[in-house]
C-alpha cells in the first residue's frame, strides 16, 4: 500500500490530490487582482493621456489670447501711425498720400474705412460722422481755416498755439458746433456732400464755408 493513503476512511492514490474549496477560493481572488491590476495598467496610461490633453488644450488657448492681444496693440499703434500720416496730408493737401493712407485704413478695418471699431460711411450716428470729419480742414473766414481733429480741438491756421473745440450736433442734416479760441460759440451747418456748408458766428448771418482738403 505505498502507493496509496486512506483519508476519512477512503483509499486514494498518492499522487491524487482531494478538492480543497480554500484552495480554489485564493486561486480566484489571485486571478481577479491580476486581472484588476492589468486593467488599471492599461487604462492609466488613457487617464494620462486626457490629463495631459487638457493640459496642452488650456496652453493652446493661452498662446492663442496673448497672440490675439499682441495683433490688436500692434494693430492699435499701426492705426495710430496711420492716423498720424492721414493729419499730415491733410495739412500738406497730399491727396495721394490721403487717399493711400484711406486704403491701407479700409484693409484693417476689413469692411471699409474705420477708426476704433467705427466705420466713417455711417453718417447716420454721431460717431460715424465724426469719423468722416476727422483731419477735414474747412474755410473759416476767407483765408482762415480750421483742422477739425480727433481729439475734439480744431487747428487754426493763423496761430497755432491757439484752436477751436468741435463736436458733433447734429447729423440730420450735419452739424458741428463749438467755440473759438475767443471763447464765441459757434455753428457749422453742413451740406449732404460734406464738402460745403455755412457757418454762424454768435449772432452774425451765416456765411459760406467749403471743404478744401480731400479725403
Amino acid at each position: 500500500m505505498a502507493h496509496y493513503r486512506t483519508i476519512s476512511g477512503l483509499t486514494l492514490p498518492r499522487r491524487i490530490i482531494p478538492f480543497q474549496p480554500n484552495v480554489f477560493t485564493r486561486l480566484q481572488a489571485t486571478l481577479m487582482k491580476r486581472i484588476l491590476s492589468a486593467l488599471l495598467l492599461a487604462c492609466s496610461p488613457l487617464v494620462l493621456a486626457q490629463g495631459t490633453d487638457t493640459v496642452a488644450l488650456n496652453d493652446l488657448a493661452a498662446a492663442r489670447q496673448r497672440y490675439k492681444n499682441a495683433i490688436a496693440h500692434d494693430t492699435q499703434n499701426y492705426l495710430h501711425e496711420l492716423e498720424q500720416l492721414k493729419a499730415s496730408a491733410s495739412l500738406t493737401g497730399d491727396s495721394t498720400l490721403a487717399a493711400a493712407v484711406r486704403t491701407e485704413t479700409a484693409s484693417l478695418a476689413g469692411t471699409g474705412p474705420a477708426r476704433n471699431g467705427l466705420d466713417e460711411n455711417d453718417l447716420s450716428s454721431a460717431d460715424g460722422l465724426k469719423e468722416r470729419l476727422i483731419n477735414t480742414t474747412w474755410v473759416w473766414n476767407r483765408k482762415e481755416t480750421i483742422t477739425l481733429l480727433p481729439d475734439g480741438m480744431a487747428k487754426w491756421n493763423l496761430n497755432g498755439a491757439e484752436s477751436f473745440t468741435w463736436r458733433v450736433a447734429g447729423t440730420t442734416p450735419p452739424v458741428i458746433a463749438g467755440t473759438t479760441p475767443k471763447g464765441k460759440s459757434y455753428r457749422m451747418a453742413i451740406d449732404a456732400d460734406l464738402k460745403t456748408g455755412k457757418v454762424f458766428e454768435g449772432t452774425l448771418p451765416g456765411r459760406i464755408t467749403s471743404q478744401i482738403t480731400a479725403r
